[in-house]
């Protein structure tokens, strides 16, 4: 502390011509001395005390910034890793979706048979659209398209022919410009030109028909080893990020070209990222692709003002902490961003506290040490009570991963999946809707692990369980429940739904080979089939698909059997 020259205590005690002045007797010059001596130590320690405690209080305050920045940093990146999974789901069920459609037998013959009869290239391209409108198969295509759009939320499905015209397409919802691209040309497109080449294609693009930011995937259809049409699904790309306004945080989703393809704040989409040295969209991909006339950048910078290691970005003029994560087998990253400047105003109103504690004098400084020692303490408590919980409550996962997952096949494990299935079946009672049990032994297993080992064979049950997954919808159950042998069951599916699942298994398992080192291994697998049909426990049900296993057994295998 500095003394004040006016007050009345420095000018007694600490001018030198005051005291000339006014001469004092020996003892109370003795007395003075003293007192000033006391009163220079006071100072001294006044003075070393404030340096101390504005020493201590930078080293506790940037501490503790650093500490809660840290731990923003570990919250943004386990959102980061959530929302990730999230979208990836989103991504694969559309992907998954136009593999199995490019598989499905209706739309298949439709394909090649509207594209042999359409004669689309005696049409003019004006006309195309109101021709294909008055076609009974195209308009019966495009209800089917239609249902699978809206149970999967997808915004739309749509087929073109081997020369990239929508042939037939998903009604879009809120009436928007009702039948979407039927009677388009689409041939200039990456996903059906990768398609039509490689079989399966994805890419990010503005809709012409409707100009909305979406993902397009693409699967090839396949007629006597011939490309016959394309199925595309159609995946709003800002329903990725929707769900998300909201919050606090900011979310957006970047493309390969390093572009914002769906933000959490919709006046960052089309954003472009410089991203480790990220180049730019050439101008005629901005113009046809993403529908911009003029490249903007986002507004997001490093905060050189702040300790490195830190790691503090800006966005829009706000302090954030920043994570990305790369979608598995994209090019597609997730960015998630958590505001911290309320941190940076905590730290003000922590100096100016620390200040008011230091002017208050030693007592107040003990006093406030100990507060902020209870409080240091306080919040490594907390902090280590939280990192407990995580821990536990990932264990708690891990353990229930263990225990209802196949180490195998990664398919739920057989008590498991009789407990789904339970609850399927008294789901259906109450809802009175079908349900569909199929059961699925690959054939002469024994003469596999025989032939080729018991690696080989563990190699052929996993190849299974991936033709499984495959094959069936996101919302159906599957797991293995016993050696060979596999149950999956089908909530709200019809006896011909499930017989056509239950071929299109069949079918696949025999088709395609599994190399395994420099050999080939074929294999054929049998199918039980029946419904529930009003009955009540899981016993039953069982029961009646065992009979249909064996019955396909015994009639040759290879088979699919149904048993009422």
């Amino acid at each position: 502390m500095t003394p004040d020259p006016n007050s009345t205590f420095t000018t007694k005690f600490s001018d030198p011509t005051a005291i000339a002045l006014q001469p004092l007797p020996d003892h109370q010059e003795t007395r003075l001395k003293a007192f000033r001596s006391l009163q220079a130590g006071a100072v001294g320690f006044a003075v070393l005390w404030v340096i101390a405690g504005l020493s201590a209080s930078y080293s506790l305050l940037t501490g503790n910034l650093g500490e809660e920045l840290t731990r923003a940093q570990t919250k943004v990146d386990l959102e980061a890793q959530f929302i990730s999974q999230i979208v990836a789901k989103e991504i694969n069920t559309a992907e998954h979706l136009a593999s199995a459609l490019s598989h499905e037998e209706r739309i298949l013959s439709s394909a090649g048979e509207m594209d042999s009869n359409l004669h689309l290239d005696k049409v003019p391209v004006s006309e195309r659209r109101a021709h294909l409108t008055t076609i009974p198969e195209v308009n019966g295509l495009n209800n089917m398209l239609t249902s699978i759009a809206q149970d999967l939320d997808l915004m739309a499905v749509f087929v073109l022919n081997t020369e990239g015209t929508c042939i037939a397409t998903s009604y879009l919802p809120n009436g928007v410009n009702t039948l979407g691209c039927l009677g388009q040309n689409y041939t200039s497109r990456h996903y059906f030109q990768r398609a039509k080449e490689y079989g399966r294609g994805m890419q990010f693009a503005v809709g012409r028909a409707v100009k909305q930011p979406s993902l397009f995937f693409a699967a090839a259809c396949y007629a006597d080893n011939h490309v016959s049409g394309v199925v595309v699904t159609r995946l709003d790309a800002r329903h990725l990020t929707e769900n998300l306004r909201n919050l606090a945080t900011i979310t957006w989703v970047s493309d390969s070209a390093g572009m914002v393809i769906s933000s959490s704040r919709p006046v960052q989409l089309f954003n472009f990222m410089r991203w480790e040295n990220q180049k730019p969209p050439e101008t005629w991909v901005l113009n046809n692709v993403y529908a911009q006339e003029t490249l903007t950048d986002l507004p997001l910078t490093r905060n050189k003002h702040l300790p490195a290691e830190w790691n503090i970005w800006q966005l829009e003029n706000q302090n954030i902490v920043l994570a990305n994560v790369p979608i598995e087998n994209r090019q597609i990253r997730v960015w998630h961003a958590l505001p911290v400047d309320e941190l940076f105003h905590n730290q003000k109103r922590y100096w100016a506290f620390a200040l008011t504690v230091i002017l208050l004098g030693l007592m107040l400084i003990l006093f406030g040490e100990r507060m902020i020692d209870f409080h240091q303490r306080r919040v490594a408590g907390l902090a280590a009570l939280s990192r407990l919980n995580k821990s536990l409550e990932e264990a708690s996962r891990k353990l229930f991963t263990i225990a209802t997952t196949d180490h195998l096949t990664q398919l739920a494990t057989r008590g498991y999946f009789f407990q789904r299935l339970n609850e399927e079946i008294n789901r259906a009672l109450n809802e009175q809707s079908s349900l569909a049990l199929l059961e699925l032994d690959i054939d002469n297993f024994k003469n596999i692990n025989d032939s080729f080992g018991h690696p080989a064979g563990d190699a052929v049950i996993q190849h299974m369980a991936a033709i499984c997954r495959e094959c069936v919808r996101s919302n159906d159950i599957i797991g293995r429940i016993g050696g060979e042998e596999f149950a999956i069951g089908l909530p709200n599916c019809t006896k011909s739904a499930a017989l056509e699942i239950a071929n299109t298994l069949r079918r696949r398992c025999a088709n395609e080979g599994l190399t395994y080192g420099s050999k080939t291994i074929r294999f054929t697998c049998s199918i039980g089939v029946t419904l529930l049909n009003g009955r009540d426990n899981i016993q039953d049900l069982l029961g009646v698909v065992d009979k249909a296993l064996y019955a396909a057994k015994k009639a040759g295998r290879n088979r699919v059997h149904f048993h009422e």
